[in-house]
């Protein structure tokens, strides 16, 4: 059976937790679309998913997700840089990345692209605020646009601010076991 859920979540590791609860209950994600998840029936506790933000050119990208395939990870849905993945449980434990050392330098990667959204959120609050300020005609659109991206900027500052903290803690734990 199919099922949809509507779910907003912007930390990729309890993303990450959220698809692995539901594979052990026995729901297997299919699909994915702005918070949508498509949800179909299997033997409980099938699935590990994991999560992973893709750098690079398109062709190192297609190198490395043609490389996971090889290695027996399926890519369930592709969104923009966002790759879902999902390798079946019987095959023992699925990480990414088997060091601190390159954990770390993917929760950088994760940071800097939050960082790099809270920068555009902020530019556009600053312009539409900008905007109702200086038109003559005060275009209440400008504030309420403006005003819709601070909850927004505030999300992102955390998830910035997480991602960091998680990056310092991995390199700090790499240290101590060199």
């Amino acid at each position: 059976m199919r099922r949809r859920e509507f779910h907003l979540l912007t930390d990729p590791q309890k993303e990450e937790a959220f698809l692995n609860a539901k594979a052990r209950e026995g729901m297997a994600m299919t699909r994915f679309f702005l918070g949508i998840y498509t949800f179909e029936d299997c033997e409980p506790g099938a699935w590990v998913y994991r999560i992973e933000l893709l750098g690079g050119d398109a062709a190192g990208q297609a190198d490395y997700l043609a490389f996971l395939r090889e290695s027996g990870i399926e890519c369930v849905q592709r969104w923009c840089d966002w790759v879902y993945l999902r390798r079946p449980a019987s095959e023992g434990a699925f990480e990414l990345y088997s060091d601190n050392a390159s954990r770390a330098r993917y929760l950088r990667r994760l940071a800097r692209l939050y960082a790099t959204l809270l920068a555009l959120n902020v530019s556009v609050f600053v312009l539409n605020l900008a905007i109702f300020t200086l038109s003559p005609t005060h275009s209440v659109e400008n504030l309420i646009a403006g005003l819709i991206t601070l909850p927004v900027s505030g999300l992102l500052l955390r998830m910035w601010t997480v991602m960091r903290a998680r990056a310092a803690r991995t390199e700090a734990a790499q240290k101590l076991s060199e």
